[in-house]
């Protein structure tokens, strides 16, 4: 039995289309791998270069990390791993920015095993866990820290205090003897400061 002319053709046509949609998905999915690894090596979300506050952007995400680096991330129960992981080795996602009249907040969020959100709702022994940070519009001193529990807006001050000061002795000596375990962000900003 011989197949029509017209219907290999329309066969080939299809199998093309099939072929160019399954490329541009890859493509999509290689873009998307490129760009996070971009951000990963110090590109920026468009929304932080088009407001030109790359630098709030870094302080924040170094101050968080440096913060709570020590920290065990314990799940809840029903999300236990079988692994403990420390705040300076999980990933630290930009959330959002908000801009008003005379302030700016950055927000960020830890994932777990790039997947698990670390919050009320994931972790073992949620705390004060500062989220983000709020700064006077045109200046670099934060003005307070954000998290997503009740108590929204906060400071602690103090000479041992990790939010007055969050590179304590004992942060600094976390960072050296843990850098193989820290995230890939973490270790280079603390390589680019000397640290490591």
């Amino acid at each position: 039995m011989k197949i029509p002319n017209f219907l290999i053709a329309k066969l080939y046509l299809l199998s093309m289309i099939i072929l160019m949609y399954a490329c541009d998905q890859s493509a999509s999915n290689n873009d998307l791998i490129k760009n996070d690894s971009l951000i990963k090596a110090g590109s920026y979300p468009s929304i932080i270069d088009s407001l030109g506050v790359q630098k709030l952007y870094d302080k924040t995400k170094w101050t968080l990390y440096c913060i709570y680096s020590d920290d065990s991330c314990i799940l809840k129960e029903n999300l236990v791993t079988g692994e403990v992981k420390t705040f300076g080795s999980l990933e630290l996602k930009f959330k959002k920015i908000k801009l008003m009249r005379d302030t700016i907040e950055i927000y960020f969020d830890f994932y777990y095993n790039d997947i698990v959100r670390c919050d009320i709702n994931s972790l073992k022994d949620y705390k004060h866990l500062a989220t983000g940070m709020g700064y006077k519009t045109g200046s670099d001193s934060i003005l307070y820290y954000i998290s997503s529990s009740t108590l929204q807006y906060f400071w602690e001050k103090g000479p041992g205090s990790r939010y007055e000061n969050p590179l304590q002795p004992d942060v600094l000596r976390f960072i050296q003897t843990n850098n193989e375990k820290l995230n890939p962000w973490f270790r280079e900003a603390a390589r680019q400061r000397r640290i490591i």
